[in-house]
């Protein structure tokens, strides 16, 4: 509002009784323009201004006298005008009529240290709907307006109106406004001023509680705001700085009304606000182009349509901490940033519990932080969808330490969703979900982004069909130390939707590793893939426990890559630990799969259709069922196996050309009379005298491991067999020495340059108990035709141990026994290899 011009009359009586000790009576309205005590007598009235105070040092007590202003034309009931050190108290003051624009019941102008106490004002505006002030202060300082009611009408009045002033108070006031576009309390370009202690209520469209204009350090204690109306807002501040709210209850009830609303406002402080609104398309707090202000210990109630507990637009460094929000109707969001960077939002509470809505909301937002906040969705909705936590197009936000807890009955539901988006981290934080008729929960979904990241996060789902992570469309994914678990309720119906821990759909460039993934239900599968490419899945575990049909690992990759996975799949119907179709170039290394169904039904460790795939340095196993097997290959699969551990007779070969090309470690060790030999030249040749290898020996006497091929089997046609192997080995100023060698298990072979005898050195790969982790520096006993010999582990879990001189056996496979430790258990196995 513009500073309003003081018009002076000149109707009065001039009142001076000097030397007087008692207050000198005033009788009817006039100007005092002298120090001293002055009681009003009785009830005044006045066209205009009824009093005038131009002297420093007055107190004037009404003691409950009515004064009337303005009947006629402009006009205060009180007027100060630079003057220091005054004081009015006790006044009824009254403006009834509809003239007089701009009209105040107190005005105070260029004035300090003026105290308005135990005041009644009620004002009235014009018939033109001009604007009446139940208190005017305008550049002054120091004013203390107590203890007083003002009531004002028509559009737009104001109750308290401070223009261009400084350290000023408003203490224990009650203000009622009615009229569009009213004001309780107005402060404009004004600073260091306080407001506390404060009841306001106003009603009209665009009306304010509390209003500060260009102003700096206000300082809001205490204040009770109710509005209603359209666009009414509690407390507004526009371009103001430094302010401060401390404990204010605000209740808004119109269309669009907004508890407190700051545009291009920075460096203030709300702390223990409670705000309701109620109305339509409504707000508790709004942030427009506003930065580095805080939000601290506020509870905040939306309860109408399309309304926000919290909007940030445009706003940049906020810090919203220790908030609760809750919001009762549909498509409400909790907290909604827009265009927002740099936001921090932690230690909160956000509960939905209505239609179509989400907790919170991130639009085109960057670099904000979600931290210690809890998400709670409720309700019992058919046909609808609630969102715990949005990122749309939004890039560098964090999500930590959080957790979003789904209840109720939605008929899709997610944890946290990231849509368009992309360089986001979400971390330490928990999903969970207890919905045992909800249709679809979905713990984290990503689609059509890139580069995201999920750390330590725990996804816990109890529902009918459930994702505990979904990758659609998107690249570079990264998803580490995670753990998904989800119990699968029972649909009652045949048309039952497969559950996924992770599923993947026309993925790229993914990274899962170090997670863990616990499954109990119909049908379920681990990890799923559709038409995704590049991924890569190490370090993780997967265990299901299905009552109908499962999969481990299921669908379509290409170019993938699995290492150090462990799958355990158990149930009573057809299951597979790893099922690929349709897929090429895909490798799994240092993995164990078992099956373990509860009945003879066809199942399968590794269960490959219409693909390829090269597994190295990997276990698979079934428990004894005649149809529990350990590979099938279906539709033209082909596959290398590499030091793979499996049983020959548990190969299912479907229909087309299937293959199986078995490979295993080798190495030569060169010796004399028990030393390496370095520098020796060692190549090795297939039965059909294919060059496997050819290199030098290094210090140690030992060539690099090299992979040589055993064996293919095939479903269509002959098998082929590659041994025995030759292996020659020579050196200048050594015996050359020539062996033939059955590679049929990883092994070093020993190659004895001293002219006298040639060793067998047997190699492989140690692993933990049902585990597919090397096991490290574990001490390894090889038992062969009655004696042993014992060796230990290096750091990738491989054993080389002299079997002994071949040289008094005929040629033939010998059975071995291989005796381990490994974490505190004692194992065993059986191998057999060729003396020749």
């Amino acid at each position: 509002m513009k500073a309003r011009f003081s018009h002076l009359v000149l109707l009065f009586t001039l009142i001076a009784f000097f030397g007087l000790a008692n207050a000198s009576p005033i009788t009817s309205c006039g100007t005092i323009s002298s120090s001293g005590s002055y009681d009003v007598s009785n009830d005044l009235s006045a066209s205009q201004t009824c009093m005038q105070i131009f002297a420093s040092n007055v107190l004037l007590d009404c003691h409950g006298r009515r004064i009337t202003y303005s009947t006629s034309f402009f006009g205060d009931g009180i007027a100060i005008v630079s003057a220091n050190n005054v004081t009015v108290k006790n006044c009824i003051l009254r403006k009834t009529s509809t003239h007089g624009e701009g009209s105040a019941g107190v005005s105070v102008e260029s004035s300090i240290n003026i105290t308005l106490k135990n005041l009644s004002i009620s004002t009235t505006g014009d018939q033109y709907g001009m604007s009446c002030t139940g208190i005017y202060v305008a550049r002054s300082s120091g004013v203390l307006i107590n203890s007083t009611g003002i009531s004002t009408s028509t559009a737009p009045s104001l109750g308290v109106y401070v223009y261009m002033s400084g350290n000023n108070t408003v203490s224990s006031l009650e203000i009622n406004t009615t009229g569009n576009g009213a004001y309780g309390i107005e402060l404009d370009r004004s600073k260091n001023n306080t407001i506390m202690q404060s009841r306001i209520k106003t009603t009209g469209v665009s009306s304010a509680g509390i209003y500060l204009l260009s102003a700096s350090n206000g300082y809001m204690r205490y204040v009770n705001i109710t509005t209603s109306g359209s666009t009414a807002d509690g407390i507004v501040l526009s371009y103001s700085t430094n302010s401060t709210l401390d404990k204010a209850n605000i209740k808004t009830t119109g269309l669009t009304a907004r508890g407190i609303f700051m545009e291009y406002t920075n460096y203030s402080t709300f702390v223990g606000a409670n705000i309701s609104t109620s109305g339509q398309d409504s707000y508790g707090i709004y942030l427009l182009s506003s930065k580095y202000n805080i939000i601290n210990s506020s509870i905040i109630r939306t309860m109408g349509t399309l309304s926000y507990g919290v909007l940030l637009w445009y706003s940049q460094s906020n810090k919203i901490d220790r908030i609760n929000i809750t919001t009762a109707k549909k498509q409400t969001p909790g907290v909604y940033f827009y265009l927002s960077a740099g936001n921090n939002l932690s230690s909160s509470q956000v509960n939905i519990s209505s239609f179509n809505s989400t907790a919170i909301y991130l639009l085109l937002s960057s670099n904000n932080t979600i931290e210690s906040v809890y998400v709670n969705i409720s309700g019992i909705y058919i046909n609808s969808r609630v969102y715990g936590i949005v990122l749309n197009q939004s890039s560098g936000n964090a999500i930590k330490k959080s957790t979003v807890s789904i209840n109720g009955n939605h008929s899709l539901a997610y944890g946290i969703r990231l849509y368009n988006s992309t360089g986001n981290v979400i971390s330490s934080s928990k999903i969970n979900a207890n919905t045992n008729s909800s249709y679809r929960i979905h713990g984290i979904y990503v689609d059509y982004s890139s580069g995201n990241k999920i750390d330590s996060t725990k996804i816990a789902v109890t529902a009918m069909y459930a994702v505990g992570i979904y990758l659609g469309s998107e690249s570079n994914t990264t998803i580490t130390a995670t753990n998904i678990s989800i119990n699968e309720t029972p649909s009652g119906s045949s048309g039952h939707i497969i559950s996924n821990g992770i599923m993947l759909e026309f993925a790229s460039g993914d990274r899962i590793s170090s997670t863990k993934i616990n499954i109990t239900g119909e049908t379920v599968d681990g990890i799923l893939s559709i038409a995704s490419s590049n991924i890569s899945i190490v370090s993780t575990d997967i265990k299901i426990n299905s009552t109908n049909q499962a999969d481990g690992i299921y669908g379509g990759f290409i170019g993938s890559r699995f290492s150090d996975v462990k799958i355990n799949v158990t149930g009573p119907a057809y299951m597979s630990g790893l099922l690929l179709w349709g897929n090429t170039h895909n490798i799994i290394t240092a993995s164990d799969i078992e099956i373990n169904p509860t009945m003879n039904i066809k199942s399968y460790a590794i269960n490959l259709y219409g693909t390829s795939l090269f597994l190295a340095n990997t276990t698979m196993r079934s428990r004894n069922f005649p149809l529990a097997y350990h590979v099938s290959l279906d539709s033209s699969s082909e596959a290398v196996f590499l030091n793979a551990t499996f049983e020959k007779s548990k190969i299912s070969w479907g229909i087309g050309a299937n293959n199986i090309t078995i490979k295993w470690y080798a190495r030569v060790h060169a010796e004399s009379n028990g030393f390496p030999v370095a520098s020796a030249h060692a190549t090795v040749k297939d039965i059909y005298n294919n060059a496997v290898f050819s290199g030098d020996t290094n210090s140690g006497g030992l060539t690099t491991w090299f992979m040589s091929t055993s064996e293919i089997l095939r479903s269509v046609g002959v098998n082929d067999s590659f041994n025995n192997h030759t292996i020659a080995v020579s050196k200048t100023g050594f015996t050359s020495a020539y062996l033939s060698k059955n590679i049929s298990s990883s092994m070093e072979i020993i190659v004895d340059l001293s002219g006298s005898y040639s060793r067998l050195r047997l190699a492989g790969i140690v692993k933990t108990n049902s585990t597919s982790t090397p096991c490290k520096s574990c001490v390894v006993s090889i038992t062969f035709n009655d004696k042993t010999e014992y060796g230990t582990t290096d750091s990738n879990g491989i054993f080389s141990i002299n079997i002994m001189p071949l040289v008094n056996f005929t040629v033939g496979e010998y059975p071995i026994v291989i005796n381990y430790t490994a974490g505190g258990k004692k194992f065993s196995q059986i191998r057999t290899i060729t003396a020749s």
